[in-house]
């Protein structure tokens, strides 16, 4: 009795011991397998092979392992791991291979469990794999709700058209009884996502919800999403309001900023005496300036230092004029008038004194002429 319990017993125990190589062969991580204790002389190699956590256990079984200089190694070679593989993940979340970068990750943690930056890493990277399959069940679900809906439109026109077939009104019986958890999933969906602010999704959840099994839990969800949307609506007039005032703050300040920089450029021009300059930049002047007390009192001065400049030139041109001194009376009347474009008494009196010049310059060309034809006469 004994020989024939015992016989299936080793028979079980040969097929463990012969699977077992099978199973260490095909194991991805076989590094993290150990048969045997690590001895002092595998820290090097263990440190070469990346097999961290090991390196560690070791270092810590053996504190006089654990000097400055390893230390320091250990450390080095830990982060620049750690760099290298969140490059390497990051690369293929970017990719958009979220699957992928865990599987790096996986291996990656097999040798440093306990590293805040890769821990940190796995678990934002889970986070947004389990939001993508839950936003992918919603459009699933969706795409559910899609489907009983246009079925539901074909079945209600073929009654308005003819009497439903068997087959037909077996279909939209079994569709009316999947309609209940239909409609209470795309209740919850709706629910959750404006938990979580995504109105667009939850819109659409309870729109559905509403057309396959309205009742007061869908209406309550509708209603809090049209306050949602309320608020949200608010909130983007407030932004809109702030990045406004925002700008005419900054408007201000710029123009501000102008006015004082051509105040300073007209005064410094005042200050040398160079009033056709100090008009130029007052000129520069930005809409609105006008309004300063510093900008009137400076109009004020430079008007008054023009008008005296303008009769004292006036003055000058005059007396050159009457002793037939026309081109410079001309030229003191054009540095007038550069100074007040506007004035008509200038302007006369420029007309007036080139037409002159023009014909004594008639003059000089006719007398040189005449001596010249008088020259080849004689």
């Amino acid at each position: 009795m004994n020989s024939l319990i015992c016989k299936p017993v080793r028979l079980l125990t040969l097929l463990a011991l012969l699977a077992l190589p099978m199973f260490l062969a095909g194991c991805q991580n076989l590094g993290a397998i150990r048969l045997e204790q690590d001895r002092p002389d595998d820290l090097t190699m263990l440190i070469e092979n990346r097999d961290y956590a090991r390196a560690e256990q070791l270092l810590r079984q053996y504190p006089h392992l654990d000097t400055p200089e390893t230390r320091s190694k250990l450390n080095q070679q830990i982060a620049a791991y750690e760099t290298a593989v969140l490059s390497d993940a990051q690369a293929r979340e970017s990719a958009n291979d979220l699957y992928g970068a865990h599987e790096i990750l996986v291996v990656a943690l097999l040798k440093l469990p306990d590293s805040p930056r890769l821990n940190a890493y796995d678990r934002q990277l889970e986070a947004k794999r389990s939001e993508g399959l839950k936003e992918n069940e919603r459009h699933e679900l969706l795409a559910q709700a899609e489907y009983y809906v246009a079925q539901q439109e074909i079945y209600n026109e073929q009654l308005s058209l003819d009497s439903p077939t068997i087959m037909q009104r077996l279909k939209n019986s079994l569709l009316q009884q999947q309609a209940q958890g239909l409609a209470e999933k795309l209740l919850i969906c709706g629910q959750e996502c404006l938990q979580q602010d995504k109105l667009v999704m939850a819109d659409a959840c309870l729109h559905y919800a509403r057309l396959i099994k309205d009742g007061p839990g869908v209406q309550a969800a509708l209603a809090q999403l049209e306050s949602r949307r309320a608020a949200q609506r608010q909130s983007e007039e407030k932004k809109v309001l702030v990045t406004r005032i925002k700008k005419e703050k900054r408007l201000a300040r710029k123009h501000k900023d102008k006015i004082q920089e051509v105040l300073e450029k007209t005064e410094q021009a005042l200050n040398d005496n160079d009033l056709a300059m100090a008009r130029r930049n007052f000129s520069e002047l930005p809409k609105g300036g006008n309004k300063n007390r510093e900008v009137a009192e400076l109009r004020v001065r430079l008007n008054e230092a023009i008008q005296i400049r303008v009769r004292k030139l006036t003055s000058d041109g005059d007396r050159r004029y009457r002793a037939d001194y026309v081109s410079q009376a001309i030229h003191s009347w054009e540095q007038a008038l550069e100074l007040d474009p506007d004035n008509p008494e200038l302007i006369k009196r420029l007309e007036r004194a080139r037409k002159v010049l023009a014909r004594l310059e008639e003059l000089k060309n006719r007398q040189r002429t005449h001596v010249r034809q008088s020259e080849q006469g004689t």
